[in-house]
This record gives C-alpha cells, sequence and structure tokens, in this order.
C-alpha cells in the first residue's frame, strides 16, 4: 500500500468529551492516531506536536528477511564454496562447521 506523505494532523474530541488526534495522508487515510485520550484539547495538541517532532527525528530502520540469506550466500562465495545464488542444505551444514572450527 503506498501512502502519499502525511498533509495534516487533526485533533478532536470524542462522544465521552476526551481529546485524541489522527495523522492524515494526502489520500485521505489516517495512517497515525495518539493511541490514547487526553483530557484537555491543549494536552492533545502538545502530544501531537510532540510526535511530529519525534517522528522527523526518528531513524529509519529497514528489516529484510532476504538479508540473512544474503549475507550467507556472501560467505559461501567468499570461501569459494558456492557460486549460485541459492545455497543448499549442505552449503548451511558446511558454513555451520566453519563458524564451529572458528570458535
Amino acid at each position: 500500500m503506498a501512502v502519499d506523505r502525511i498533509t495534516k494532523y487533526i485533533v478532536q474530541r470524542n462522544q465521552a468529551g476526551r481529546w485524541f488526534w489522527h495523522e492524515i495522508a494526502g489520500n485521505g487515510e489516517v495512517v497515525g492516531t495518539s493511541g490514547q485520550s487526553f483530557a484537555s484539547k491543549a494536552d492533545a495538541i502538545r502530544a501531537c506536536a510532540n510526535a511530529k517532532l519525534r517522528a522527523a527525528e526518528a531513524p529509519v530502520e529497514v528489516r529484510d528477511p532476504n538479508a540473512a540469506m544474503t549475507e550467507l550466500i556472501r560467505q559461501l562465495a567468499a570461501a569459494r564454496v558456492v557460486q549460485r545464488k541459492q545455497p543448499s542444505v549442505l552449503d548451511y551444514m558446511f558454513l555451520g562447521q566453519m563458524q564451529a572450527q572458528r570458535r
């Protein structure tokens, strides 16, 4: 799902009289919420502003499930064990033996 850039934050009151905020993408989709409600509008606005600041400073972490496989292939190629893209079960066994010998 592609989400357009964030275009606005909305601070509003619910039926119980509590305040919360939403982060809205350019396509109108809600992509973030306060996750809790606040007793005052000022507290909700302050929390929203803090979330905006923290989001701008937050590092981007990339989690790639293929990264471990890529590293394994690199290690096997460096050991001249494999010259193909996908290692076999024997390659895993060989790498395990190599790592055990290094310990």
